[in-house]
């Protein structure tokens, strides 16, 4: 993952910066800075933590402080729009007109009067955020507008062949290290009444009930199967499944139970 190895070179930051400074080591902060930008997507930025992409945020504004002309501020805007995002999607306005602020580079009004605001979904509150300012401050607007598409454009689509599934990704030692959100896609059919059981493929593979992974789908199949019953589906209710599952632009490799929720859905 880019995010793994954008994260090595951040974290490599402290030990790099008091000889950065020198015309010396003017070779080294080239390298640094283009393996940087090389690693520095857009998609690198979805599954890191807020304090993750501040410290990204100071890495960018200290290389830039050190050589002004080795262009950094289309990186850091993109951190930034991805700050606010993220304090924006739970409600967090303050903060998240503090890190729009920083993308225009000037003051911004934020004297916005959300007292009315209880009982408002976060996506309902913000649609008036971008409401207060579509007449104030256009430039603003711009920004928040496309956060709101974004946002939109996830959480009031209706998908009956994907789910979005939070799975967790395990450092070597085996400790929970980072959650990462990806769309599981599906397709189902109904076996032949003489088939003995279910049947997952995963990624064109078939796995069996004791695969560390996708083994929990069997038990989420079970699971709906009991439901489908109960909406009138009797015949569905009765039969077998062949299901076919893959993780939409993935190519990690997960394990644990975290698929079984999202592939009942």
């Amino acid at each position: 993952m880019s995010d793994s190895k954008l994260l090595i070179l951040i974290n490599y930051w402290p030990d790099l910066k008091d000889d950065l400074i020198s015309k010396s080591y003017q070779s080294y902060l080239q390298e640094y800075t283009s393996l940087l930008k090389h690693y520095f997507i857009a998609e690198s930025l979805l599954d890191l933590k807020i304090s993750e992409i501040d410290v990204i945020i100071t890495v960018l504004e200290n290389l830039t402080k050190i050589d002004p002309g080795l262009e950094l501020d289309k990186w850091e805007k993109l951190a930034l729009r991805r700050l606010a995002t993220l304090y924006l999607y739970v409600g967090e306005v303050e903060p998240g007109l503090n890190a729009c602020q920083r993308i225009l580079g000037r003051e911004i009004d934020k004297g916005i009067d959300l007292e009315n605001a209880a009982g408002l979904s976060e996506y309902e509150n913000f649609e008036a955020i971008c409401h207060h300012y579509e007449k104030s401050d256009s430039r603003l607007h711009e920004i928040l507008l496309r956060i709101k598409d974004e946002w939109k454009s996830k959480s009031r689509g209706l998908d009956y062949d994907i789910a979005f599934c939070l799975f967790v990704e395990k450092d070597d030692s085996g400790n929970n290290m980072r959650g990462r959100m990806r769309t599981l896609k599906a397709s189902v059919e109904l076996v032949s009444k003489t088939s003995p059981d279910d049947k997952v493929t995963f990624d064109n593979q078939t796995k069996s009930p004791d695969d560390p992974f996708v083994g929990s789908v069997y038990n989420s199949l079970k699971a709906v199967r009991k439901v489908i019953g109960r909406y009138g589906h009797k015949e569905a209710s009765k039969r077998f499944y062949n299901a076919h599952f893959s993780i939409e632009n993935s190519k990690q490799t997960f394990t644990g139970d975290s698929i079984g929720l999202a592939a009942g859905l």
